[in-house]
């Protein structure tokens, strides 16, 4: 059942924070936000900019390797690793951190983290995806907004 929305403006905010919803499901539930970040960085914007209505997702830089990891290659930036590994409890001190931050580094540099290894998706493709099915009714109400001025303008034509 379609859910009826003010104007396609409402229906934007409101499919794009859906979207930022199951985002925020996604990577709580696949462990994927270790030190909270990445939660607290996801938000949505929705504007009326020269008579356009747009609509953002903003997060993280590391958001593109939410769940699908990253390919062999060269290394990861260390101090996200060295975060990582306090936040998740696997080192207590800044020399321990740093030393296991820079294994994981070359390893994923030679081989490719874990997710890109097993195919994980990307967890905000996965979300943009699954919500692909709300397009229509975000769509009809935009159209709405266009059929009651063209209304309007009908009547004041034919009135008299």
């Amino acid at each position: 059942m379609a859910v009826a929305f003010i104007n396609g403006k409402a229906a934007l905010a409101v499919f794009m924070q859906d979207i930022a919803d199951d985002v925020l499901l996604r990577i709580e539930g696949g462990g994927y936000n270790a030190s909270g970040a990445m939660r607290r960085s996801i938000t949505t914007e929705t504007f009326d900019s020269f008579g356009t209505t747009t609509s953002t997702l903003s997060a993280a830089a590391h958001w593109r390797y939410i769940g699908n990891g990253r390919g062999p290659g060269k290394m990861p930036p260390i101090a996200p690793l060295v975060r990582w590994a306090k936040d998740k409890g696997l080192a207590s001190t800044d020399k321990a951190a740093t030393g296991l931050a820079f294994a994981v580094a070359k390893s994923i540099a030679r081989d490719g983290s874990l997710d890109h290894q097993l195919g994980g998706k990307n967890q905000f493709s996965e979300a943009i995806l699954a919500a692909q099915d709300k397009v229509p009714d975000v769509l009809t109400a935009f159209l709405k907004d266009i059929e009651d001025p063209v209304i309007s303008q009908f009547n004041k034509a034919f009135a008299a």
